[in-house]
């Protein structure tokens, strides 16, 4: 058997999946462009919404999407609309309305309007799953609970 042309095989499925499952939701999906070698975003027609500009882009989750542009994290909208400016190091998708972003070279979340909403602390940060997310601080993991005022690592 031929490894590479397996492994292949179930990147374009995984992909084709991927996109389909977005299609269903009547989502924009990202689309890469190697004319221009950035990402885009397009509709269930093929249109192209959101002209291609990003080095990276994910799908979509809880009506937002991750991009990359000059080594800058931000977020676009399902209307297409650049909703919070790229200025992170890094970013997770949102997960139960919070997204994990490093910057200053330390982890914490950000809302959907990009408010720094539990402080960049972390040294490691995982998405929040209701209202608990685990954090890594000097090597030490432990369990934060989240309830819109309150964070106890």
């Amino acid at each position: 058997m031929n490894k590479k042309k397996d492994l292949g095989f179930f990147l374009t499925a995984w992909i084709a999946l991927l996109l389909l499952s977005n299609a269903a939701n009547g989502q924009l999906k990202p689309c890469y462009s190697a004319k221009v070698d950035k990402y885009g975003f397009v509709d269930n027609h093929g249109k192209m919404v959101v002209e291609p500009k990003y080095d990276l882009a994910w799908p979509f989750r809880e009506g937002m999407a991750p991009v990359r542009i000059h080594g800058k994290y931000g977020f676009v909208n399902e209307a297409g609309k650049e909703a919070i400016a790229p200025q992170f190091d890094m970013a997770l998708k949102f997960s139960d309305g919070l997204a994990v972003v490093k910057t200053g070279g330390k982890y914490g979340f950000i809302d959907k309007s990009g408010n720094l909403v539990v402080p960049a602390l972390y040294d490691r940060a995982d998405n929040f799953h209701g209202d608990r997310a685990n954090v890594s601080t000097n090597g030490q993991w432990s369990v934060m609970i989240y309830n819109g005022k309150q964070q106890k690592p």
